[in-house]
């Protein structure tokens, strides 16, 4: 199993649904969601990931979450509206976040 770093820069994609996760995480004890990968394939299910917050100017940066990959890498229209726009796909992976792997998921919306 391997561990990988997945990044969430809140200055290039609005999470729009962060509520509902913090919810669904709160009171079901997990979220699933997709994510991107970048360009790596290497991604397997069961390998474990970490969420980390950054951007310029950005409150709140660093660690936020962790959780199980459930997916190999897939492509789907690029998480960027302008990039999809072009027809241009991103990797991503399926992604499970538990209530115990949650570092500053509340603190993200502030």
């Amino acid at each position: 199993m391997n561990t990988y770093l997945l990044i969430w820069n809140p200055s290039k994609w609005d999470w729009y649904y962060l509520s509902e996760a913090i919810v669904k995480v709160n009171t079901e004890g997990f979220f699933i969601d997709y994510w991107s990968c970048g360009r790596t394939r290497k991604i397997k299910r069961g390998d474990r990931f970490y969420l980390m917050k950054l951007g310029y100017k950005i409150k709140n940066k660093g660690l936020i979450a962790s959780g199980i990959i459930l997916s190999e890498p897939y492509e789907l229209l690029h998480w960027n509206e302008e990039q999809a726009k072009q027809g241009k796909t991103a990797l991503r992976v399926d992604i499970l976040l538990k209530l115990y792997q949650i570092f500053l998921l509340l603190k993200m919306t502030s």
